[in-house]
């Protein structure tokens, strides 16, 4: 059952980080990890995301996901569907001033096959080390465009 957990102060406004993290069709631009995202169902508060993963063309998988919005305070991701026995997936962002955040992201999930667990563990393990340094790398890039 993997869990991560990583808390940073960042040197970007909550506002940008926040709208990063819930531009899910955007994923696949910056997350490799990341194959496809598909938004269904928006209301103001949340939205269904599914989202396929993988490292390559022959291990992937696809799971939906309700997605909680807390206007800049706080994204929960809710899972419906999928391959996953449990996923529980949490962003905090508390604003110190006009351009630093301290970004809370956890994520905890275990898979319902102990075989995909299995053939998914390497692969899961490095993307979840990599995730909020490409959250802050995207964050970099828009910015420098601002």
């Amino acid at each position: 059952m993997p869990k991560h957990f990583e808390k940073r102060k960042l040197p970007y406004p909550s506002d940008l980080l926040y709208e990063i993290v819930e531009d899910v069709e955007s994923y696949p631009k910056f997350l490799p990890w990341i194959k496809e995202s598909l938004i269904s169902n928006k209301q103001a508060q949340h939205f269904d995301a599914k989202l396929t993963v993988g490292y390559n063309a022959f291990v992937q998988t696809s799971y939906i996901s309700r997605v909680h919005l807390t206007p800049l305070k706080k994204i929960h991701i809710e899972y419906l569907s999928g391959p996953f026995q449990h996923l529980d997936n949490q962003w905090t962002f508390t604003s110190i001033n006009e351009q630093e955040t301290e970004i809370e992201f956890l994520i905890d999930f275990s898979f319902k096959s102990q075989i995909l667990q299995n053939l998914m563990d390497k692969f899961f393990n490095e993307a979840l080390k990599n995730t909020l340094h490409a959250f802050e790398k995207r964050a970099m890039e828009l910015h420098s465009k601002a």
